[in-house]
């Protein structure tokens, strides 16, 4: 049993090496590259005016993001183009987006102007 464990603890440890290292190699550079240059422009392009007015912080964090909850991460990553690891952020509440995808969320999980006004 003894021996089992110290094998896979060095599995373990060569698995997480061989990761690393492959995280950094040129390929994933470029891709880490171009997205955060993706990213960047869409930052810069975003006009807060063209932004629905009535879509705000207390919107977003208090009618779509908890139903965010039941929409699968995919769908969240798909919709507004980001990484698996940052949708689940995202639906668990962890992390909050960028106002540009606010109204895609909204639309994701069916809130709308109507849907946002206080009851």
């Amino acid at each position: 049993m003894h021996c089992s464990i110290v094998a896979s603890k060095a599995q373990f440890a060569d698995a997480a090496r061989s990761g690393r290292v492959t995280s950094h190699d040129a390929q994933a550079e470029a891709k880490r590259s171009k997205t955060q240059r993706r990213q960047a422009i869409a930052r810069l392009g975003w006009v807060a005016a063209k932004h629905p007015a009535w879509l705000d912080s207390e919107t977003y964090t208090q009618r779509s993001q908890p139903r965010l909850a039941e929409v699968p991460y995919a769908t969240i990553a798909a919709t507004i183009g980001v990484s698996l690891p940052y949708a689940a952020g995202i639906r668990a509440g962890r992390r909050l987006p960028h106002p540009r995808h606010w109204e895609a969320l909204a639309r994701l999980v069916k809130v709308s102007s109507a849907a946002a006004m206080p009851e």
